[in-house]
């Protein structure tokens, strides 16, 4: 079949599968998306100079800053607000905006980032099969539960993946210092939205010798104006300062070791406000409730919910960087000596350290945090062959885990993430990376 037929069949398939999506994910994004509005607050407040992390609601602050899920705080308490100061810049261009004008342009840009990122596993491919393989996963993820409920929630976890794409694309273009210095402001922005994601760069930190001087230079360059910005400016560094201690009190609550604040009894039941009318959305509520499986699986919930014990921080602190570790030293001492080592391996490996990193956390891991995934498995897609066909395997079983109800299979979803997350760690140490080319 000559080839422009494949890329007509798959134009096809992928325009079929996302506006039957698009349509099924703008009757969710009707049901008022919760975790949004917490972020859009966040980014108001941080606007007027105000740090949204220890913020309680008053009437006399009017609907600006209003949440129906605010907690009832003191000075001491935490907010519900949980997103990194500078995400919350990110936010500012569509703050002011009225929230269900802002909820619409969020579905768009939730679509923007994942179809970005199949984009971009589609620059790496070489063979139709290649294609193929990234079309299918895509819209596997499409009907996951995870992207569902990211959708439901108006979740920002996509821009992660999306990013990581962002940063490889200009990072395998080092030879142009445009790119270069892009991946930079890229990396940058990473950090800044979640610190977490600095372990993504870990295994290029122990490779950089394979990298220019002046391009690790260039670089370094963005990564350390952002972060003296954070760090210089006085409210920047209020913010942070904030922030960080909010996260501490967030992991206290996540663990049970203090009470969560109870809902804010100064708020008034609004039933229209900034475009939505509550009315109507508890009543589609009624009619057509939206029924997702919700699965905390974090180590440490497993152990409370088995072993009914309660685990410290530095217990979870200790396992994370135990086993970080391990894994660390293991991926370097096997790769170092190779003649070739795949540049697309290093990413994966970082990305898969983070995930790690999620189900260690003392910050419960929810469902919604498994579209990160389709960074994985797009790029894996990408580089198709049939050498690794176990591999290609196993990303499916992840998949379908995440889509079908299996009530037989304790935590499907956890186990599918779990299994996707083996996939690619086994990819990682596995001859077969070199294919990844």
């Amino acid at each position: 079949m000559p080839k422009r037929y494949h890329y007509f069949i798959i134009i096809f398939f992928l325009l079929l599968v996302s506006g039957y999506c698009l349509q099924r994910d703008i009757k969710i994004d009707n049901n008022y998306t919760i975790d949004l509005r917490k972020r859009v607050v966040g980014a108001r407040l941080q606007m007027d100079g105000k740090s949204p992390y220890f913020y309680s609601w008053k009437e006399k602050d009017g609907v600006r800053y209003y949440d129906h899920k605010a907690y009832d705080n003191d000075s001491t308490q935490v907010s519900s607000i949980t997103a990194s100061p500078f995400f919350h810049h990110l936010l500012y261009p569509i703050a002011d905006l009225p929230q269900r004008q802002i909820s619409r342009i969020w579905l768009g840009v939730e679509y923007f980032m994942l179809i970005a990122c199949m984009f971009i596993a589609f620059s790496f491919t070489i063979n139709i099969y290649q294609k193929y393989c990234v079309a299918i996963f895509f819209a596997l993820v499409l009907f996951t539960e995870a992207w569902m409920m990211h959708i439901a929630y108006g979740q920002s976890y996509i821009i992660i993946p999306a990013l990581a794409f962002g940063f490889l694309f200009c990072i395998r273009r080092q030879e142009r210092i445009d790119f270069v210095f892009l991946a930079g402001i890229i990396a940058a922005i990473m950090i800044l939205t979640k610190p977490t994601l600095i372990l993504f760069f870990v295994p290029f930190a122990f490779f950089i010798k394979k990298i220019p001087i002046k391009n690790i230079l260039l670089l370094f360059i963005p990564i350390i104006i952002l972060a003296s910005y954070s760090l210089l400016n006085k409210n920047e560094r209020g913010f942070w300062n904030s922030y960080q201690k909010a996260i501490a009190g967030h992991i206290k609550i996540h663990l049970g070791l203090e009470k969560m604040p109870d809902s804010n009894t100064n708020l008034v039941s609004y039933k229209r406000w900034e475009g939505w009318d509550m009315e109507a959305v508890n009543k589609a509520h009624a009619v057509s409730p939206l029924s997702l499986q919700v699965e905390r699986c974090n180590i440490w919930v497993l152990e409370q919910k088995f072993f009914h014990e309660k685990v410290s921080i530095k217990s979870i602190n200790a396992v994370l960087l135990i086993i970080s570790s391990v894994f660390i030293l293991l991926f370097y001492f096997y790769h170092r000596k190779k003649e070739y080592l795949s540049f697309t391996i290093l990413p994966i490996f970082g990305f898969c350290l983070y995930t790690i990193s999620e189900y260690l956390s003392p910050i419960t891991r929810y469902e919604y945090y498994s579209v990160q995934s389709a960074f994985p498995v797009f790029l894996i897609a990408a580089f198709y062959n049939k050498k690794m066909m176990p591999i290609y395997i196993l990303l499916l079983i992840g998949l379908l885990l995440n889509i079908f109800d299996f009530p037989f299979i304790m935590m499907r979803h956890t186990v599918g993430q779990l299994v996707i997350l083996f996939a690619s760690l086994w990819l990682c140490f596995s001859p077969k990376s070199r294919l990844l080319s």
